[in-house]
């Protein structure tokens, strides 16, 4: 099999003058989900976690993979004390400027995690998804460590069932001051479905004024899989929903979220 890319090495991409700049854009069009959850579906989320698990004045939060800070803003309004990691440095300045009352961390979360504890992690949008094994392990070996002795970890995944509805995708199209670059570009979008592994890697080339070719890897979960990977590092499954506001799991839709403590 071809290596995709990983979260060690993404770090390059995201970080390209011309893409971290269309992906703060991206991040901030909150009325739909193509790189960060829309608006409603953020505020619901923090809405729920904040009154489900009893977070405000006094807590601390960590929220990997920040982005823009959407999530971390409106964290810190409760009161709770928040941290926020990720790779992008534009996305981070950004965040930044808008709130100085959050802690924000410019790196790889693989890489750079805080030495104090908090009560709740976050990782919203899917993120352990697109872990390789060894990525993965080392994830949840780092959240453990950044747990308070009560502490939660919530993240969610794609499910069986999404696995199941994505087709085989072989795309060409042409972009003009797209998001990978600037002028006109042509790009070529091929996936291979691992049914054993309920796996989906899919590449990506660009031509233009200069080349890029990448890889993503995305691996699908039930309950069963999503909690043995927890057992086997040492966490334990304490709820489990269909959306990251609390809704009821239902196998037929397409997210699993799950919150988990140290065993």
């Amino acid at each position: 099999m071809i290596e995709p890319y990983s979260k060690n090495n993404i770090t390059v991409l995201w970080n390209d003058p011309y893409i971290s700049r269309k992906m703060l854009e991206y991040n901030l069009q909150t009325d739909n989900d193509a790189v960060s959850r829309n608006i409603n579906t953020v505020t619901k989320s923090v809405e729920f976690i904040t009154d489900k698990y009893k977070l405000g004045k006094g807590s601390t939060l960590c929220d990997l993979g920040c982005g823009a800070g959407l999530y971390t803003n409106l964290f810190q309004q409760q009161g709770i004390e928040v941290t926020g990691i990720d790779v992008s440095t534009h996305s981070i300045e950004y965040a930044k400027e808008q709130n100085k009352k959050v802690k924000y961390i410019n790196g790889n979360y693989l890489n750079h995690k805080p030495k104090k504890t908090y009560d709740f992690v976050s990782m919203i949008y899917c993120g352990l998804s697109e872990l390789i094994e060894s990525e993965r392990i080392k994830l949840l070996s780092n959240v453990k460590s950044m747990l308070k002795d009560n502490g939660l970890f919530m993240f969610d995944v794609w499910n069986y069932t999404f696995y199941e509805e994505v087709e085989k995708l072989n795309e060409e199209k042409y972009e003009q001051d797209g998001f990978y670059m600037k002028g006109r570009s042509k790009i070529k979008i091929n996936n291979y479905k691992y049914d054993d592994l309920h796996l989906i890697l899919t590449r990506t080339k660009i031509k233009g004024h200069k080349n890029i070719s990448f890889y993503v890897w995305d691996k699908f979960y039930n309950i069963e899989e999503i909690t043995k990977l927890l057992q086997d590092n040492g966490l334990k499954v304490v709820d489990i929903y269909g959306n990251t506001y609390g809704g009821k799991y239902i196998e037929a839709e397409y997210g699993l979220t799950v919150v988990c403590k140290k065993e």
